[in-house]
């Protein structure tokens, strides 16, 4: 990850043991469209392109009790079980933020799962600095404490998910909201 302009970058690592095989880990970690359902701070993910091993997605997350959202591109790799990210469209007040989610094997039912960010601030202010170190570090405890909470709980995931859809057909010409009528002009 190159910063923008000089910006310093900063560094933030953290990780867990999960009582839970590598596999079913790196699993979890490399299906982000389920993450809102695993993660606490994530609204919503939406895959806008996935090859089997680089995609991008637009993700709404909560982020120090602020909703922020981004498009990232990932590359994952199974057999290393990492997951490598950076954030293409940035949230303010990111210059620059990318990182690896890396899943190591301890055992049949073990493993070590850790999360690293890479990250610098528009301008390098120390305000913004410090929001997106609180930030990026509260978002990465809780991430790491559910997933390891719901990987533990492997054997019954599917019984413990639900997903489904609902679609609606209107009979009408298509508007976007722009074209829709201001009420109260």
């Amino acid at each position: 990850m190159v910063p923008v302009s000089g910006e310093r970058v900063h560094r933030i690592s953290h990780a867990i043991d999960v009582a839970a095989p590598a596999g079913v880990v790196y699993a979890l970690v490399a299906d982000p469209v389920r993450w809102p359902l695993y993660f606490p701070a994530n609204v919503h993910v939406e895959q806008l392109d996935y090859d089997g091993t680089q995609e991008r997605l637009r993700m709404w997350v909560i982020a120090d009790g602020q909703v922020k959202s981004w498009i990232s591109s990932r590359v994952q790799d199974a057999a290393r079980r990492t997951v490598t990210y950076r954030q293409d469209l940035l949230m303010e007040p990111a210059a620059s933020m990318g990182g690896t989610w890396t899943i190591t094997e301890a055992g049949p039912r073990r493993c070590r799962l850790r999360v690293e960010h890479a990250f610098s601030a528009v301008g390098d202010r120390p305000e913004d600095v410090a929001w997106l170190t609180r930030a990026t570090l509260a978002n990465a405890r809780a991430d790491l404490e559910s997933l390891g909470a719901v990987a533990r709980r492997f054997g019954r995931l599917d019984a413990l998910t639900l997903s489904f859809e609902e679609s609606l057909r209107v009979n009408g010409p298509p508007r976007t909201p722009l074209q829709l009528p201001l009420r109260g002009r």
